[in-house]
C-alpha cells in the first residue's frame, strides 16, 4: 500500500516567511519567481446583437482596484489575469521549490465576496517544469450576482504529484494547497464607492503642505466619488510625501501615514454630508447613484460599520477597516 507523509510541507507562505526580516518590501514570491502581472476588466451586457464586452479602465491603489464608470448592478464583469513567470523552473527546483520537477501544478483564480456571501474558483491553468511561463485566468460575474466588493487571488494547488521518489519536505497528496501565488486583490463593484480618490500633484511648491483635501461637490447623491469632486491631494515635491506615498520597490504598499490621512478625510466627508439632512436620509435608504459620494458614504456607514456621530470615534472605526 502506498504511504503518504502528513508532516508540514513547503508552501508559498514558507517562501515568504524566509524573507520576513528583509528590508526589501517587495513580495518575496513575486520577486523570487520573477512574476509580472497584467489585468483586464470588461463590462458585459446583452444587446440585440448578442453579448457585448467593453474594456474598463482601472486604477490600482495598494492592493485595491477601482473600476471607472462601472456598477455590478447594471452590467456583468469579466476579470482576466495574465501572469508571466520569468523563473518558472524555480517553483520546481532550488531552495524555493514547492514541487518536484515531474509534478503538475494548477494555478487557480479564487474569489470571494463577503457582502454577497459567495465564493468560487475558475478553471485552472496547469504549470509544469520547462513549459511556457505565461498563462491566463479569467472569470465572468453576472450583473447583480455580487454587491459592493469582491476579493480575488491566484493560488497554486498540487494537481498531479509525480510517482517517483521525492523530497520529504514537498507535498505529495493530489490537491494539496500550496498557498497564494499572487494577491489578494480587492475590487470595488459599485463604481468607486469603496476606494479613495487620490491625486499625486508634482506641480505644487516643495514648501506647500505635504497633503491637502479637495472638496468640490454639490449633490452628494449624484456627484461621483472621484478626483473630480473629492480627493486627497499629495504634494510630491514635499519631502514628507515619502512617508505617504508607497515606496518605489513596492508600489502596492500602503503607508501607515496614508491610512491615517484616509481615515480622517473620510470622517470629514461623512460629517460634511451629514449637514444635508435630506441627502443623508436618502443615501441611508440606498437612493444614491452608483459610484456617487452618497454611495461611498452608504458603503462606509453600513458595510464597514463606521457610523459613530463623534469624529474621533468615526476615524477609529474607519481606520480599523483599512
Amino acid at each position: 500500500m502506498k504511504s503518504f507523509n502528513i508532516q508540514p510541507y513547503k508552501t508559498l507562505d514558507w517562501v515568504r516567511s524566509r524573507s520576513q526580516n528583509s528590508n526589501n518590501n517587495a513580495d518575496p514570491v513575486e520577486r523570487d519567481y520573477g512574476i509580472e502581472l497584467a489585468f483586464e476588466f470588461s463590462a458585459i451586457s446583452t444587446t440585440q446583437n448578442g453579448i457585448e464586452s467593453v474594456p474598463l479602465k482601472h486604477q490600482i491603489e495598494g492592493s485595491s482596484i477601482m473600476l471607472n464608470d462601472f456598477s455590478i448592478r447594471e452590467k456583468g464583469l469579466k476579470i482576466k489575469v495574465q501572469v508571466h513567470v520569468k523563473k518558472m523552473d524555480a517553483l520546481f527546483s532550488g531552495e524555493n521549490a514547492v514541487a518536484a520537477r515531474s509534478d503538475v501544478l494548477a494555478a487557480t483564480f479564487f474569489w470571494d465576496s463577503k457582502d454577497s456571501l459567495q465564493r468560487g474558483a475558475s478553471r485552472p491553468s496547469h504549470l509544469e517544469y520547462g513549459k511556457p511561463t505565461t498563462f491566463e485566468l479569467e472569470h465572468v460575474f453576472d450583473a447583480r450576482q455580487l454587491r459592493n466588493s469582491m476579493t480575488f487571488r491566484v493560488a497554486l494547488v498540487l494537481q498531479n504529484p509525480c510517482s517517483s521518489r521525492r523530497p520529504s519536505e514537498l507535498a505529495n497528496l493530489k490537491g494539496a494547497y500550496l498557498g497564494t501565488f499572487i494577491g489578494p486583490w480587492s475590487v470595488a463593484l459599485e463604481g468607486s464607492a469603496s476606494l479613495f480618490p487620490i491625486i499625486i500633484d508634482d506641480t505644487l511648491d516643495a514648501q506647500s503642505a505635504p497633503w491637502s483635501l479637495k472638496f468640490d461637490y454639490g449633490d452628494p447623491l449624484e456627484d461621483s466619488f472621484s478626483p473630480e469632486h473629492f480627493a486627497i491631494v499629495i504634494n510630491k515635491k514635499n519631502s514628507e510625501s515619502k512617508f505617504i506615498l508607497p515606496p518605489d520597490e513596492n508600489p502596492r504598499a500602503i503607508q501607515p501615514a496614508l491610512k491615517e490621512i484616509v481615515a480622517a478625510s473620510l470622517a470629514l466627508l461623512i460629517q460634511d454630508v451629514r449637514k444635508n439632512s435630506s441627502a443623508w436620509a436618502s443615501l441611508l435608504l440606498d437612493e444614491a447613484a452608483p459610484g456617487s459620494i452618497g454611495a461611498a458614504v452608504n458603503y462606509i456607514h453600513y458595510t464597514l460599520g463606521a457610523d459613530s456621530p463623534e469624529q474621533h470615534k468615526l476615524i477609529s472605526q474607519i481606520r480599523s477597516k483599512l
